[in-house]
């Protein structure tokens, strides 16, 4: 487990970590052959991406704060691997949680993001995307603020899902 002392700062959490770990002697992102895949497949770890909006360290018990209960994080937090110095680089507009989403999803930087983040283009894979192509099964649930053909293509299933309404986009 690891567990780090912090102060102000974004909450990621990520079991385990994720993106190019060899499971058991071959990449998930390697050409494998089939017999290979079905016994990685076995192997192979679920992976869970948590990105949560607004929320900082001293809002989880596990993490210091006393005053309330957060049952669900705190097995998260003890039984996996925290990503605790993460930091938001901002926006090009109020909402900064749309360019986070893109930036994570597909490790470029604020300003390599298009439109703060309501495009990812086809040509840029998203993480899930790279998963979903490895024969993982990728879920999507929450917020998603870009557009619904970058969704599609990244998650093979989801439940529960906020679609931005931007005219512009959804033509």
């Amino acid at each position: 487990m690891m567990n780090f002392k912090m102060k102000n700062k974004t909450l990621f959490l990520c079991l385990p970590a994720m993106l190019n770990i060899p499971f058991g002697g071959s990449s998930v992102f390697g050409a494998n052959s089939e017999k290979d895949n079905k016994e990685n497949s076995l192997k192979r770890p679920n992976v869970l991406v948590l990105l949560t909006d607004d929320q900082t360290f001293s809002t989880i018990h596990a993490w210091g704060n006393n005053e309330i209960q957060t049952p669900n994080m705190d097995r998260l937090v003890n039984q996996g691997m925290s990503f605790t110095q993460t930091h938001v680089m901002g926006g090009l507009n109020g909402a900064i949680s749309q360019p986070s989403r893109a930036m994570l999803l597909t490790g470029r930087g604020l300003m390599d993001v298009h439109r703060n983040g309501q495009i990812i283009p086809k040509n840029e894979k998203t993480f899930p995307e790279l998963f979903r192509e490895n024969d993982y099964t990728t879920f999507g649930t929450g917020k998603w603020h870009s557009d619904k053909a970058a969704f599609n293509r990244s998650f093979s299933t989801g439940a529960n899902i906020f679609f931005r309404r931007n005219a512009s986009l959804w033509k």
